[in-house]
């Protein structure tokens, strides 16, 4: 689904802020997360066991429940049936085991990692030192390949690689907020990676997808959609909150 412009409308209270930043090649639009306040949940499969696959498909599905999503965005690589590549926990839930093996791509870059997170703090690192911390977390999702590990862009990640895309990724700016960064312009891995690391000093990044990397974002009235999602972050907030 190409750009859709929403009208714009009066937003709940929340601390979710999202922006355009410009880049020396091109643009990206971030938006940042803080947990205390804002519904950062993962979705995947609709109750029939089904993947919504699409935004529109769990918009529908939240409207249902009384839920207004203010942004969305994939979350994470994911098989040919949408199903996830890797670890995969929903609610504190369990649905897919951390995935440990080899393999090409970028998901099998080492090291490749997670996100994981509660209602108020998140972690981002190696998914081989997530097993330690399961418990600690209500949802996760793993890719790869960590894109900033501990303040340094991945070594695995080539440097002079001429392959772009539109790509997408999470970062930790502390333990309570995390940043997603969704490029309008395609760039290579590494030109992503330095976003995460000069843009928003993240000592810690994590690459979702690329090619198909989509974005919702209410407060800038955007709805790009590339193809069927897997798992899909979204930020959301009860249709009856008082706005702003």
């Amino acid at each position: 689904m190409g750009a859709s412009f929403l009208a714009a409308l009066p937003l709940p209270a929340r601390a979710l802020s999202c922006s355009s930043q410009p880049l020396p090649f091109g643009t990206a639009i971030h938006c940042v997360v803080e947990l205390s306040q804002d519904r950062l949940e993962l979705f995947w499969k609709n109750p029939a066991g089904q993947p919504f696959g699409s935004f529109h498909s769990l918009f529908h599905y939240l409207e249902a429940q009384g839920k207004k999503v203010l942004f969305a965005t994939n979350g994470g690589m994911y098989e040919p049936d949408l199903s996830p590549v890797g670890w995969y926990v929903e609610g504190g839930k369990e649905l897919v085991k951390l995935n440990q093996r080899k393999g090409f791509g970028n998901f099998y870059l080492k090291p490749n990692g997670v996100l994981a997170w509660n209602r108020w703090q998140a972690w981002i690192g190696p998914s081989e030192e997530m097993e330690a911390k399961q418990a600690d977390f209500l949802w996760a999702t793993q890719s790869g390949p960590l894109l900033v590990h501990h303040g340094e862009i991945t070594p695995a990640i080539p440097m002079h690689s001429r392959s772009r895309y539109i790509r997408n990724g999470v970062g930790l700016l502390d333990r309570h907020r995390v940043v997603f960064v969704i490029t309008e312009t395609p760039v290579t891995l590494y030109e992503f990676a330095l976003i995460f690391r000069k843009n928003f000093s993240c000592r810690e990044a994590l690459y979702l997808d690329g090619s198909i990397s989509s974005i919702y974002s209410l407060p800038l009235g955007i709805w790009k959609e590339r193809g069927p999602m897997g798992p899909i972050l979204a930020v959301w907030t009860p249709a009856n909150t008082q706005s702003r």
